[in-house]
């Protein structure tokens, strides 16, 4: 079976139904009906996280179980978009979580990567790329949405002279065009 990942919408919240998700979050026996529904409807997320950013399973292993729960409770109790900012979210989660301590700079630009490759695989607006910046990293991650059906998403990875990084959290820049002035004011990507 193929994985299936977030798209442009990013979840559908009926998936996420409050009796499904304290089930699973509950631990239900895994033969039971319940919980493979629950964990069915969840599994695109586990997918979308740890697909795209491997690193993460390291930090609670061997399949991040514990992590993954701790943060979809998170994320539906805070109401977060589950959409290209997932892993913005994950990451702002995992500071304040028991995993925070293995965090390092490895993590936040797997982080990174994976919130612009969904940005470029899922935006529907004329902008043909993302900057994206964060105030513990020196690096910019860019990428550019693809040309052609059949093409695949331009990501690179920067540390520009001159930047400075956001003064908190994650910063963003859309861009219009594929020259581009990363000494712009980056705005602070929203949480909610």
């Amino acid at each position: 079976m193929s994985a299936h990942y977030i798209n442009a919408q990013g979840c559908d919240r009926s998936k996420l139904d409050a009796l499904s998700l304290h089930q699973f979050l509950a631990g239900y026996p895994r033969t039971t009906k319940t919980f493979t529904h629950a964990d069915n409807s969840l599994r695109v997320y586990w997918h979308t996280l740890f697909d795209l950013c491997p690193q993460l399973l390291k930090l609670d292993a061997p399949e991040a179980m514990g992590m993954f729960r701790g943060f979809i409770k998170y994320a539906a109790a805070q109401n977060l978009p589950l959409n290209w900012t997932l892993h913005c979210s994950l990451y702002r989660w995992l500071l304040s979580s028991e995993f925070a301590p293995g965090l390092n700079a490895e993590h936040l630009e797997a982080i990174m990567l994976a919130t612009v490759s969904l940005w470029c695989s899922n935006d529907q607006s004329g902008k043909v790329g993302i900057a994206l910046a964060h105030s513990h990293s020196p690096l910019v991650v860019i990428g550019w949405k693809s040309k052609g059906h059949n093409a695949r998403s331009a990501l690179d990875v920067l540390e520009p002279q001159g930047f400075t990084p956001p003064s908190k959290d994650f910063g963003y820049l859309t861009l219009a065009q594929y020259p581009f002035d990363l000494l712009r004011r980056f705005k602070p990507l929203p949480k909610h």
